[in-house]
């Protein structure tokens, strides 16, 4: 007995590890084409697929298994069991076609969705492996049924590309019965219209007559967005194109006619608003409705409280508005531009309550951003920080602010510092602790001036004393010249020394080694003096810093000549461009008009009046000699008395006795 027992035991824990292995193998899928086990996976996934019972499970299984088959094709790429798993894959897609089309008809769109999806990644898989150099047939010839399965359009084509697969035993092949003849009653299904000219093979293939369906979508399936009814709603078999349905009593438009509203249009259900009798009359009952934006949102006033018309509106009469205030906090979505100037900028309800508007109160307690309200109420050059950092709302007056680690102390203090001071900030260098104790860490810090501008001795070097020196060691002092040509910044020039900077003739490298570039430069004079009696002008004015004995003058325009040359012994003392010009130095003249220092250039004949020739003479006419004696009293200077009776020398002055009006008036 205990023997039976324990063969009974023992056959019990066998089944429940062999159904138990069999259960994981179909649910997990462990292994791959070419795996010692991989036979009895298959065998765990037909017999998982002989024990689903419901069509619509079954067909969706057969979808789960052909996506499986896929993706073992997809890793046998490469490798010795590629051709074990095409055919695996080829097998997955006959037994899913023949199980689609078992199932109920309401899922066969949502199946065929989900083929389509496997399909897609199988043509993507499969084409670069067609397009081998020297592809297998095996694939050639399954890339073309996936082609053919997407762009199958009824089941009949569907079956036409696969071979459909036995699922239940076969005691014994049945064999096809011979198509019947033309004479056969099909009263039962009438054939007429459109099925009139269709061949008993187009729906008896292979001699099967018994379990034909007769409904439209057996054979013919509609466009993806078509409507999901019944094809007899709308067509008739006569013609197929002649579209008639009856509206009567179909509230759910949409099903069909989704796409022909405008973008703009109600969201909600066609017949809300109109009827099937009279489209254009349209009505719609708002009662009970709240929901008022879904429809009317543009057509709100500017600027209109935002929310939802029947929060104040109702459907009875529009214009008697009324508003619970209770309980609503936030004002400023609908009153923000009811507050007064320069009023608190938060929520009225922080202050005001629906009940006494006017009974305002606002809990400070926990609120630190004074300055949102009360900016205004500070004294004159008070604090400008938050009046919490000292403040506080129980008790006002004591004021109590805590220094540590606050380090911007000018921003209170910038008044209390001493006359000179360092302007920088105080914790630069004191401390809240003890601000007496004063300590600087000049370390890395290179502006001295802002601190020590007064501290230089006389006549120093003006620039910060961190180019010279360091904080480590004050008297190391050091200075790089590399690249610095402000040399009279800190050096004075000999005396009598070029006054330009030391940098135009000397470098830092070698300072004795002066060199200096005269190109371009004609202020000569800044450092050379010229010779005694030379020219006083520019020596660029005749001499280049290329050749300077090739020296020459443009005279073109210049009439100062006496700046350089001295004229002849008894010349004209005045400038020689007076008379000469530098084109033509011979080709002497002189303009006399209104000239008339003439002694400045000729000496009169001897004997002859003494005076300015212009008293007598003009530039006009030499000869015409004219004299204006009036008021001229000394006669002798230019005329001798006769010597007569009447004159007895000596003679006096011919005026003593003569006037010019009338001479012989004596």
């Amino acid at each position: 007995m205990k023997k039976l027992l324990l063969i009974l035991t023992a056959l019990v824990v066998i089944s429940v590890c062999v159904m138990g292995s069999i259960a994981f193998l179909a649910e997990n899928h462990p292994f791959y084409p070419g795996d010692f086990l991989y036979r009895w996976q298959l065998v765990a996934e037909s017999l998982q697929f002989r024990l689903t019972f419901d069509d619509t499970r079954r067909a969706d299984l057969a979808i789960d298994l052909a996506g499986r088959r896929l993706e073992e094709l997809g890793s046998s790429i490469g490798g010795d069991y590629l051709l074990l798993a095409v055919d695996g894959f080829d097998q997955a897609l006959d037994r899913v076609v023949v199980t689609i089309l078992n199932a109920p008809l309401e899922e066969r769109t949502r199946l065929l969705e989900r083929l389509d999806t496997v399909l897609e990644r199988a043509q993507g898989l499969l084409a670069p492996l067609a397009n081998a150099p020297v592809p297998y047939p095996e694939v050639v010839a399954l890339l073309e049924a996936v082609i053919s399965l997407r762009e199958a359009n009824s089941p009949r084509q569907l079956t036409a590309i696969v071979e459909p697969e036995e699922t239940g035993p076969a005691a014994i092949a049945a064999e096809s019965v011979p198509f019947l003849g033309e004479d056969f009653d099909h009263s039962f299904y009438p054939l007429a219209g459109g099925h009139a000219s269709v061949e008993c093979s187009d729906c008896h293939g292979e001699g099967t007559y018994a379990g034909t369906k007769t409904d439209c979508i057996a054979c013919h399936l509609a466009p993806g967005d078509h409507y999901e009814g019944d094809c007899t709603n709308c067509h008739v078999v006569d013609n197929w194109q002649q579209v008639n349905f009856d509206h009567t009593g179909l509230a759910d438009c949409q099903s069909c006619h989704v796409a022909d509203a405008s973008a703009d249009h109600y969201q909600g259900q066609c017949s809300n608003c109109h009827v099937t009798d009279g489209w254009e009359e349209y009505t719609f009952n708002h009662t009970g409705l709240t929901e008022c934006q879904s429809c009317h949102l543009e057509e709100a006033p500017e600027p209109h409280y935002p929310g939802q018309c029947s929060t104040c509106h109702v459907t009875d009469g529009w214009e008697a508005i009324s508003f619970s205030h209770t309980g609503f906090t936030d004002c400023q979505s609908c009153h923000q531009k009811d507050g007064p100037a320069n009023h608190y900028s938060g929520q009225c309800s922080a202050c005001h309550n629906t009940i006494a508007w006017e009974q305002a109160t606002f809990n400070h307690t926990g609120f630190s951003d004074c300055l949102g309200c009360h900016s205004d109420e500070m004294p004159a050059n008070h604090y400008p920080g938050q009046c919490s950092t000292c403040h506080n709302t129980n008790e006002w007056t004591q004021v109590s602010f805590s220094h540590s680690g606050f380090t911007d102390c000018v921003s209170c203090h910038s008044g209390n510092a001493p006359a000179n001071h360092y302007p920088g900030q105080c914790s630069n260098c004191h401390n809240t602790s003890d601000w007496q104790q004063v300590n600087f860490s000049h370390s890395g810090f290179t502006d001295c001036v802002s601190c020590h501008s007064g501290n230089a001795p006389a006549n120093h070097y003006p620039g910060q004393c961190s180019n010279c020196h360091n904080t480590s060691n004050w008297a190391d002092a050091s200075f790089n010249h590399s690249g610095f040509t402000d040399c009279q910044s800190c050096h004075t020039p000999p005396a009598g020394h070029f006054s330009g900077q030391c940098s135009n003739c000397h470098n830092t490298s070698n300072w004795a080694d002066a060199t200096f570039n005269h190109s371009g430069f004609t202020d000569c004079q800044s450092c050379h003096t010229p010779p005694a009696g030379h020219f006083s002008g520019q020596c660029s004015s005749c001499h280049n810093t290329t050749n300077w004995g090739d020296a020459t003058f443009n005279h073109s325009g210049f009439t100062d000549c006496q700046s350089c040359h001295t004229p002849p012994s008894g010349h004209f003392s005045g400038q020689c461009s007076t008379c000469h010009n530098t084109s033509n130095w011979a080709d002497a003249t002189f303009n006399h008009s209104g000239f008339t220092d003439c002694q400045a250039c000729h000496t009169p004949p001897g004997g002859h009046f003494p005076g300015q020739c212009s008293n007598c003479h003009n530039t006009n006419n030499w000869g015409d000699v004219n004299f204006s004696h009036a008021g001229l009293t000394d006669c002798q200077s230019c005329h001798t008395p006769p010597n007569d009776d009447d004159h007895i020398p000596p003679v006096p002055q011919c005026s003593n006795c003569h006037n010019s009006n009338d001479w012989d008036d004596d």
